[in-house]
């Protein structure tokens, strides 16, 4: 597998169809999303609405909220997710958020 490319801008066929499946969001209205593209390739991840300038916070928010959404996917398909980071468990908990529904 080739090493990861980080760039600001679609650069090939995947990154610019992710691009263009994010243009229907409305910029300014607080949502964020990561879009994952795999073909016979290889793939990306594309994320979009997050904050700038600070990358490490956002780089963060970013992997945390793939976090999330792996653990749910995790719980609908019945079994757990836990995350290992250099080597030690990181406690997951999601708390419910009723108003989000």
């Amino acid at each position: 597998m080739d090493e990861p490319i980080l760039t600001n801008y679609p650069h090939e066929r995947l990154s610019r169809l992710a691009d263009a499946m994010t243009d229907v969001l409305p910029d300014g209205s607080g949502i964020r999303a990561i879009v994952f593209i795999d073909d016979d390739n290889g793939g990306i991840v594309h994320p979009w609405g997050y904050p700038e300038p600070e990358p490490p916070l956002v780089n963060s928010l970013i992997f945390l909220d793939a976090a999330a959404h792996l653990y749910d996917l995790g719980r609908a398909l019945g079994f757990d997710v836990g995350i290992i980071i250099n080597g030690q468990n990181v406690p997951f908990t999601i708390q419910e958020n009723p108003d989000r529904r």
